[in-house]
């Protein structure tokens, strides 16, 4: 690819793959720019995130970037020229441990230590100066949000902690690990939103003796859908 997402701690940082520069992060007109933490890398740098980030992704499409973290906070990103432009902010109750895209990149699905899944579309982004856009509900501060704005359940593993998440490439399943030694596979829905949730369960994947630390789909190849792998300690 041409970029490469690095996190530690809270900082987050993009660098071209083609120059080693620091690619440019910056908020949207109507996203809250954070105070500049102090020089880093040889620059005045923002720190997106309040505390550790713990999940980071590029969508399939090549048009977002993902952040989340320990501060409840879901940051979305869109690529622009020689920057990624924050143009959601999104608060939620509870720490998050995962983020994740669909297939076509159209929503972003993000998993949080309680064992829910919630999931934003991603088209909302393309909404930020869309005078028809009323607010419509509260975030987790109690800061106002539009209906495409607020993340919707999507589904749930009963209070068992969510350890990862993987989309299959070319597929409509989403599965999440967990701590209860098992890989949940969902199906995403086709013929209604996602964001009326994902119900529908294909299989579970049993057979782990600890916790599921990791999961993730091999790339398609001569079989119809893309196997998983998962790892427990």
């Amino acid at each position: 690819g041409d970029a490469v997402a690095v996190a530690y701690g809270a900082h987050l940082r993009v660098y071209d793959t083609k120059t080693n520069a620091l690619v440019e992060l910056r908020a949207a007109a109507n996203v809250a720019t954070p105070a500049a933490s102090g020089d880093v890398d040889g620059a005045q740098t923002t720190e997106w995130h309040a505390d550790t980030i713990r999940g980071i992704t590029f969508d399939p499409t090549g048009r977002f970037l993902a952040t989340a973290g320990d501060d409840k906070v879901l940051c979305l990103w869109r690529t622009e020229a020689n920057a990624y432009v924050c143009v959601k902010r999104v608060k939620v109750h509870k720490k998050l441990c995962a983020v994740r895209f669909t297939d076509d990149g159209e929503h972003v699905l993000f998993a949080n230590k309680y064992g829910d899944v919630q999931v934003l579309p991603t088209s909302a982004a393309d909404s930020e100066n869309d005078p028809n856009v009323t607010p419509s509900g509260k975030d987790a501060d109690g800061d106002a949000v539009t209906g495409a704005d607020a993340p919707a359940f999507l589904l749930g593993h009963c209070c068992s902690i969510i350890t990862d998440m993987a989309v299959p490439a070319g597929s409509n399943l989403v599965c999440t690990a967990d701590r209860d030694h098992k890989v949940r596979v969902s199906i995403l829905p086709t013929t209604v939103s996602v964001m009326g949730g994902s119900p529908e369960i294909q299989s579970f994947c049993y057979g782990h003796t600890a916790f599921v630390a990791c999961v993730a789909s091999v790339l398609p190849g001569p079989v119809s859908h893309s196997p998983t792998v998962a790892s427990s300690v």
